[in-house]
């Protein structure tokens, strides 16, 4: 009887030992088998609008193969959007970290063998009068998921001000954009007789003159790249004068099937001061070319001016003062 007893106990023993032992080898495995871990040198930032700032990641293990992970708007407090700021990563789809991985966001990819890698974010110089903003971020693994992120590192948040200064910014909008429940932005569309084409076809541009008739930035027209919307900025060392909005359809897109009208705007802004749209009404069958409004200025003051009554603008009307084309250094 005894000696069953023992011979029960050295079973139970040996069992034990290889329960233990089984054990020690899945730690063994857990560490082996972790993912690197990264972490971000700065989850606290202040920023003016158009100002880049540049974060680092530091990985606790280089990685054999590259690393996915997204940049995406944390709602959680955050008072700006997420088309309020530019990443360095490329812009993700649904097929690659969009609404199948989570929000739209911001694709990195941390390279293989890597101990380190470097991202920026911008917050984007609009001509809204907003006051500061907060902007929060979330940094997340995506993509092939082959590295994490430090729970600590996850979230940053960049407090972002209005630039203020004397200058007047100035763009000029058609495309009529709209915004999916991703974020995602599409041009607008119309019918043609045969397909369907986009409102950014049709190539405004616009520019800004002296009394004489120069343009003011030089000759150079920044405002007629063939981009959708154009832009351009009116520097406050100009003398003090009259200057006149021009506004000219460079070239029409697909003929439609149905006569339509342009959603055609000009937004401007003292940056950080005041911000104004003026309104264009116009249909795809007017062949434009024409001042749209006077800007006074008077040393760091301006006002904006309805090309046909002289009131302070509201809303902007159409003027033939003129009809002349001028060159455009910067056409592609």
């Amino acid at each position: 009887m005894k000696i069953y007893n023992f011979k029960n106990l050295l079973a139970v023993a040996a069992l034990s030992m290889l329960v233990t032992s089984c054990n020690d080898d899945d730690t063994l495995a857990d560490v082996r088998n972790a993912k690197p871990v990264v972490t971000v040198d700065n989850i606290l930032a202040s920023a003016n609008e158009g100002e880049e700032l540049t974060f680092t990641l530091t990985v606790d293990k280089p990685s054999s193969t590259p690393m996915d992970f997204k940049v995406e708007l944390y709602a959680n407090g955050s008072t700006a959007s997420f088309r309020d700021f530019d990443c360095s990563g490329v812009e993700t789809d649904i097929a690659e970290g969009g609404y199948s991985q989570g929000p739209i966001g911001y694709k990195l990819v941390f390279p293989a063998y890597a101990e380190t890698f470097q991202f920026t974010i911008t917050p984007k110089l609009d001509l809204l009068t907003e006051g500061n903003e907060v902007l929060k971020l979330r940094i997340a693994s995506s993509g092939n998921g082959a590295g994490l992120v430090a729970s600590a590192s996850e979230i940053i948040t960049i407090n972002i001000s209005d630039v203020i200064n004397n200058n007047v910014g100035f763009e000029l909008e058609w495309a009529q954009t709209t915004t999916d429940i991703h974020g995602t932005i599409f041009d607008g569309t119309y019918a043609t007789p045969t397909s369907t084409a986009y409102f950014s076809d049709w190539d405004f541009d616009f520019w800004l003159e002296d009394e004489l008739g120069n343009e003011v930035n030089g000759g150079t027209y920044p405002g007629a790249t063939a981009n959708s919307p154009e832009f351009f900025t009116m520097e406050s060392t100009l003398p003090d004068g009259n200057y006149y909005l021009y506004v000219d359809l460079w070239q029409a897109g697909p003929a439609p099937a149905v006569p339509f009208n342009h959603d055609l705007k000009v937004n401007m802004s003292k940056y950080g001061v005041w911000s104004k749209t003026i309104n264009i009404p116009l249909t795809s069958n007017d062949s434009f070319s024409d001042y749209v409004a006077i800007v006074e200025k008077a040393g760091d003051i301006y006002t904006v001016y309805d090309i046909n009554s002289g009131d302070v603008i509201i809303s902007g009307k159409v003027s033939k003062l003129k009809n002349k084309m001028k060159h455009k250094a910067n056409r592609k």
